[in-house]
């Protein structure tokens, strides 16, 4: 069996050089490690139509991130003008209602003065 398998061997060697480059399989040594496996890989050549084809893409997919960075920056702009009214409406709500607080806060302070001195007066005149 030894003797028939090697002249098979010896065939597939001798054929291995007469066949065209394409069809020749490179045997490379194993890596571990993606990098290598990378870099040993054989990088497909592009034909001029692919390479326009490819250029095209990558022009229309620049246009399409520029219009959309565009609309980001216009949404962006539009966002902080109305965060800038809502902040001022705010603050003015704010003054109001510590004004009103403050307000109140008076009109308290006025009658528990007028209530102390009401009790001492009725105090002083029920103590008799």
């Amino acid at each position: 069996m030894l003797t028939t398998l090697l002249p098979l061997f010896l065939l597939r060697i001798g054929k291995g050089d007469k066949l065209p480059p394409s069809e020749r399989k490179v045997i490379r040594p194993r890596s571990c490690g993606l990098l290598s496996n990378w870099r040993n890989r054989k990088m497909p050549s592009l034909s001029p139509r692919k390479v326009e084809k490819v250029e095209a893409n990558r022009v229309a997919a620049e246009k399409a991130f520029g219009e959309r960075l565009r609309a980001l920056e216009e949404e962006n702009v539009r966002l902080k003008d109305q965060l800038s009214r809502l902040w001022k409406s705010f603050e003015s709500q704010l003054n109001e209602s510590q004004k009103r607080f403050e307000k109140m806060r008076q009109k308290a302070l006025k009658h528990k003065r007028t209530s102390e001195r009401n009790f001492l007066y009725w105090e002083q005149t029920h103590e008799e």
